[in-house]
């Protein structure tokens, strides 16, 4: 998710999920993927099942949060 807040750009981004921000044709940030192994991205929810078998669950405290300046 991103927003703009004021004179920030704010973003959120979980598991493999991403954004990029380009300022006059130039790649200016790219989000990077959070994985908890090969091919297992971090992803919302919670199964109660998938609990008792000591499997993941992420909810969004795991987000990478990033700001920038607006220019």
């Amino acid at each position: 998710m991103v927003t703009l807040c004021g004179n920030s750009l704010q973003a959120a981004s979980l598991g493999d999920a991403g954004y990029a921000v380009i300022r006059r044709g130039k790649l200016i940030h790219r989000s990077q993927p959070q994985l908890h192994g090969k091919d297992r991205p971090y992803q919302l929810g919670y199964n109660r099942l998938l609990a008792l078998h000591d499997c993941w669950a992420d909810t969004i405290d795991n987000a990478r949060r990033a700001t920038m300046p607006i220019k």
